[in-house]
């Protein structure tokens, strides 16, 4: 991504109040019809690299529900075109999220499956964008020849909730909690849930119970497979406070004990969460 950092004189016209004002007006001027995917970081709310999360497995692209809705912020406000955005807002999709939330349901995956447009490194250097000194615009460059934006892929997805008290779970991923603003189709969906067997294909719209028999942090590796072959993946990490029923560290009545209490100099409190078991002789 390529950032622009301006200082605009006083301009009673112009409103840029806020960063993604500033770049709307920066990059008002180009022709946004030649924006590939209608979708251009630099003119949305850029807060992360979104390069980072671009479906290919690093230490980085680690992913949990906050960075998943600032990510489909920043993809959705980087609508440039005049017509309609095809992705709707984050208040809206929070609201879809929020009503698959309850004890009752399985734990919802939401996918965003994405490309988006951002300004080629040598944009400038190569002449394919020229930058106005005067009106600190940035504005095309005619008969230049080539595409001044690179397209580049957007994958981001994590259970809803991060943990699990019982260490046996149910999770779906609907056909409802997936943005696509691609043209491609989604194959495949498997995960590696971290509980020791592998990638698990997860039906779209199928709910998939997991088991966990020890305690302790989970990373999931969750792999999209699309028609057109090609793969993306993220990483992201589920948390096990308590092993399932009939494990070696479950109890035998399937109690869990709590105890809060306070942690000197450190912090005010904390939920401690201690396992016995009586199929293990002493150890606990």
């Amino acid at each position: 991504m390529v950032l622009i950092c301006i200082a605009l004189t006083s301009k009673s016209q112009v409103d840029t109040s806020t960063t993604q004002k500033l770049l709307q007006y920066i990059f008002q001027p180009l022709d946004k019809s030649q924006v590939p995917t209608g979708f251009m970081e630099e003119y949305g709310c850029p807060m992360l690299p979104m390069a980072t999360f671009n479906g290919t497995l690093t230490d980085s692209n680690r992913m949990d529900m906050n960075l998943w809705r600032t990510l489909y912020f920043q993809l959705q406000t980087g609508w440039c075109r005049t017509t309609s955005n095809p992705l709707p807002t984050i208040a809206s999709v929070n609201t879809t999220i929020k009503s698959n939330i309850n004890d009752t349901l399985p734990i919802a995956i939401p996918l965003i499956v994405a490309q988006y447009n951002t300004v080629r490194t040598d944009a400038f250097t190569s002449n394919l964008l020229s930058y106005n000194s005067g009106t600190k615009q940035v504005s095309d460059v005619p008969g230049r020849p080539q595409n001044p934006y690179d397209t580049k892929n957007l994958f981001a997805a994590c259970p809803q909730r991060k943990q699990t008290i019982t260490g046996n779970e149910t999770f779906v991923i609907k056909s409802g909690t997936i943005w696509n603003n691609t043209s491609k189709t989604i194959s495949q969906v498997q995960i590696d849930f971290a509980n020791g067997q592998g990638f698990q294909t997860v039906t779209i719209g199928t709910p998939i119970g997991v088991s966990y028999t020890d305690t302790g942090t989970k990373r999931w590796t969750l792999k999209v497979t699309l028609n057109d072959n090609s793969v993306l993946q993220c990483y992201s990490v589920f948390y096990v406070l308590k092993a399932s029923s009939g494990s070696r560290y479950s109890n035998s009545d399937g109690t869990l004990w709590e105890v809060i209490a306070p942690v000197a100099n450190v912090h005010s409190g904390a939920q401690v969460y201690i396992k016995y078991s009586q199929k293990s002789g002493q150890e606990h």
